[in-house]
């Protein structure tokens, strides 16, 4: 083979390697029962096929004994190589023979459709190799030379073949498989043929969007073997000698079969059908089925969604192989009908590793979606957030020609008896071990579901303040699903936490998916020893470490600080990348580079303390437009996940210490230190995070203020009402701001408006919770004018008799809204779980209570000490804690 990319040469030398490596850990040599996975399922196409293809090889071994072979359609050079006699000095002088070879079964197969006998099963196919040899592919990311490219020509009712499907040009979409040649049959030539197989496979996974497995075929010297890439196994066959009898049978047979299987055993999905007069892909969706006490049920019903473009390929040679594409369940009517550009829904395909039965599947992303939805159905907050299923399960086909569905797509349907016999060992929740052997396959179903809305992938962003309010979103539901759910996403990385715009593109909405590796916290003892999942950069400590201790939403947390931290020094794509460069300089590549351990010490370091964290965003991008926002909240961040001062000193730090327990050193991990504080710290950095989104929304607004103190009484005249405070608003150029174009004096009017305008309501579209929103400020108010009274009391007598008022409005907002607080959930707001306008106006006139200029009785303030109204201390608190309001509570 040889290759020119028309990608980087980097790329291309990297998928070399790759590959190299996988054959190297993976290559399963002289598998038996290879060629019986390409048999027809249907016993009658069966007994068909195996009658044809001996009558095939009966007749070619008759020509091969006449000599020459005078009267037949087979070059005689054919019949030399195969005997041994032509002698091979290069790979591509292998190509004519075999093609010749593979064109006299075709032939073969296709006049059995030629028969007096029309009731008897006809081939579907011939398998043809392309006319032209060491061709490049179109349309491919690296355009390789492919020795011999072979596809699939379908035979139609009349017995002929259909002349549109047969390639002009070889392209990958139109490849059944490849043949890479070698000259000598050395296990090095075997492996190095295997290696080149895998390097294409990569490139048909991502341009066929409906292939499950690949078939591949190896001729080293005569001797042929056919290859089975699956997402985790890479299984050869042993030789078939085209010099001898039986090898030659056993081609033949291997031909023949593909000619007539099912769609299924070529590799194909027959739940997912091209319809060519529309452009589109037609995709079964399994339809939800009501759970059995939790428990999937698996279901043969199906819901049809129609697609024309993916949002991810399976570009990996190995693993869950996931695609995702955007879909419409309105059947277009035309080409040029843009239904099915109007998406709606996600359907997303995986192969995930899982327990056989899918009843006990405890890792079911459609499960987890169905609690999730349950769970979350009243939280309005959370809507749009996270995916809503309405479609999903495993997949499941026909097995024969009946069209009834009933068997699942698994790894071992594919491939039967070699899958039992090599199989991993599974844990209760369907992980695999190759630790003994990497070859052995786990066992893997291949799920599907359908989801909305449809997200974009954050390179889309460009501002690190949308960035914000994106993970503010998303780590919201995240913690609402752990702890209303009780599930654990246990993947936040940058292919997982979406965006999609709303208010006509003016603000974004944060969207967390892909639940493949979540895992159910309400199952006992479920949450250690996980195996490891995500990405390295974004990989908690705990993760890398193989999850030596037990798993809680900290490691989501710290994914979710790691990839701001990724996002700020590499900015959200190509266009804002550093300066190559300096690419050797940045100290956060060491968070991919090396051994597990490596990088989880190098995190280690980076978190302990402030100083080296410094070392690490000083290289944030500072092209990066108000990155510095970014930087000042993953500071916050890590002070709260590693050094929190609210959670003693004996849960700080990131490396591991040691200290001498009797007569034995123990080592000290501060991250398991900390596994007991997992709701404590997950709700301070929430309140962290959702600070800083709240702040970034006036920011991203470009609203520009001022405070401004008028002469008085000087100026009282020129005030509406002559009272204070006003609104002026002012818009054009600095030059056109001599005259405000807004003027709105009275407290209660410019705080409604400003809270409408700024989205500080909480459901401001809920007239009925707009309302409760005003009607719990008015209490407020009312205790605010009081204070007022008390303080300009003409004596003593007065004062006290307001002071009595106080304490009695005073009691009835204790009373009333602890009690809102509570049904809120008791977590420091009023709506939903961040900071609203009332959260806001009881935290500030608690501060002015506080405070000396009003010199209030301490017996007042002590009413609304923690004590005395815990519920309320916690808004207080929470919006204290927000960063944007740390100048005014100075």
């Amino acid at each position: 083979m040889s290759s020119k990319s028309t990608g980087t040469k980097a790329h291309a030398e990297l998928y070399k390697d790759e590959a190299r490596e996988y054959v190297r850990k993976r290559l399963w040599l002289d598998v038996d029962g290879l060629v019986d996975l390409a048999a027809p399922i249907d016993g009658a196409l069966k007994r068909r096929a195996d009658i044809v293809a001996k009558n095939i090889a009966k007749e070619f071994e008759a020509i091969l004994l006449a000599s020459p072979p005078n009267g037949t359609d087979v070059d005689g050079s054919l019949f030399s190589w195969i005997r041994g006699g032509a002698a091979i000095g290069l790979d591509k002088e292998l190509y004519g023979h075999f093609e010749a070879f593979m064109g006299f079964i075709a032939e073969r197969v296709l006049r059995s459709t030629h028969v007096s006998r029309p009731d008897l099963p006809r081939p579907k196919r011939i398998v043809e190799a392309f006319d032209k040899h060491d061709v490049k592919v179109e349309g491919a990311e690296q355009s390789y030379r492919l020795d011999i490219f072979i596809e699939c020509v379908p035979i139609g009712p009349d017995g002929k073949l259909a002349e549109t499907s047969k390639s002009s040009k070889p392209r990958y979409e139109k490849m059944f498989t490849v043949v890479e040649a070698k000259k000598t049959n050395s296990e090095l030539d075997v492996r190095n043929a295997c290696t080149q197989l895998l390097i294409y496979m990569r490139e048909a996974y991502i341009m066929q969007w409906n292939i499950r497995h690949i078939w591949g075929l190896t001729l080293c010297g005569n001797a042929v073997r056919v290859c089975s890439f699956g997402n985790d196994h890479l299984l050869v066959s042993r030789d078939m000698k085209l010099s001898e009898k039986e090898g030659r049978a056993k081609f033949i047979q291997l031909l023949v079969y593909w000619s007539f299987c099912e769609e299924h055993r070529l590799g194909y999905d027959p739940t997912m059908s091209w319809l060519p007069e529309l452009k589109c892909w037609q995709i079964e969706v399994p339809s939800l089925q009501e759970s059995d006490g939790g428990k999937q049920t698996p279901t043969a019903d199906s819901k049809l969604f129609f697609t024309r473009s993916t949002i991810a390929a399976a570009e990996h040679l190995f693993g869950r192989h996931t695609r995702s594409f955007l879909a419409t369940d309105t059947k277009p009517v035309c080409t040029e009908d843009t239904a099915a550009e109007n998406c709606s829904f996600v359907i997303k395909d995986s192969w995930v590793e899982s327990t056989l039965g899918a009843g006990d599947d405890m890792r079911d992303e459609t499960r987890h979606l169905r609690k999730i939805r349950d769970k979350l159905v009243d939280n309005r907050e959370a809507d749009g957030c996270y995916p809503t299923i309405v479609a999903g399960g495993r997949v499941q086909f026909s097995r024969s020609n009946d069209g009834k569905k009933g068997i699942e797509n698994t790894t071992a349907s594919i491939l039967g008896s070699i899958f039992y016999a090599a199989a991993a060992p599974m844990d209760n929740l369907g992980s695999g071990s190759t630790k003994e052997d990497p070859r052995l396959v786990p066992f893997r179903a291949y799920k599907r579901i359908a989801t909305t809305p449809v997200g974009k992938p954050l390179r889309h962003l460009n501002c690190p303040l949308k960035l914000i309010k994106v993970m503010a979103d998303v780590m919201r539901v995240h913690s609402r699903i752990r702890w209303d759910a009780g599930i654990l996403h246990r993947d936040i990385s940058s292919n997982n936490v979406l965006f999609y715009e709303i208010d006509g593109g003016k603000d974004v909405r944060g969207l967390l998916i892909d639940f493949d590796h979540a895992v159910d916290v309400s199952v006992p003892k479920i949450t250690r020893h996980l195996d490891r999942s995500g990405t390295l950069p974004f990989m908690s400590i705990n993760n890398l470490a193989g999850n030596i201790q037990w798993v809680t939403g900290l490691d989501d947390w710290e994914s979710a600080l790691y990839l701001m931290c990724w996002i700020g020094t590499y900015g959200f794509n190509k266009h804002q990348a550093p300066d190559p460069a300096a690419l050797d300089e940045l100290k956060i590549r060491t968070w991919c580079e090396g051994s597990l351990g490596k990088i989880a010490w190098s995190k280690r370091v980076f978190l302990e303390t402030e100083n080296f964290f410094h070392d690490l965003t000083d290289q944030f991008l500072q092209g990066l437009p108000m990155v510095e926002h970014l930087k000042d909240l993953v500071h916050a961040l890590r002070t709260n996940l590693i050094s929190n001062p609210d959670v003693g000193v004996e849960f700080h730090g990131a490396l591991e210490k040691f200290e001498i327990q009797g007569v034995r050193e123990v080592t000290i991990d501060p991250f398991e230190s900390r596994i007991g504080k997992e709701r404590e710290l997950m709700t301070l950095l929430l309140q962290v995070l959702e600070g800083y989104s709240e702040r970034t929304m006036t920011l991203r607004s470009g609203a520009n203020w001022k405070n401004e103190y008028p002469a008085w009484p000087e100026d009282k005249d020129a005030q509406p009402a002559g009272k204070l405070p006003v609104l002026m608003e002012y818009s054009g150029t600095d030059d056109d701001n001599a005259t405000p174009s807004f003027v709105l004096g009275e407290s209660s009017a410019i705080e409604q408006y400003l809270a409408t305008k700024l989205n500080f309501y909480f459901q401001p579209d809920n007239l009925e919770v707009v309302a409760r929103q005003n009607e719990l400020r008015s209490h407020i108010r009312d205790l605010f004018e009081t204070v007022s009274l008390i303080k300009h009391a003409p004596n003593s007598e007065t004062k006290q008799a307001f002071e009595t008022t106080f304490k009695n409005i005073a009691a009835y907002i204790i009373k009333s809204h602890s009690k809102a607080l509570k049904d809120n959930g008791s977590n420091g707001h009023y709506f939903g779980s961040s900071i609203t306008y009332i959260d806001v106006a009881l935290f500030a006139n608690i501060y002015v209570f506080r405070s000396k200029f009003f010199d209030l009785n301490p017996e007042l303030v002590d009413l609304f000490s923690a004590k005395n109204a815990p519920e309320i201390n916690k808004v207080y608190e929470a919006v204290l804690a927000n960063a944007s309001l740390a100048s005014y509570a100075a």
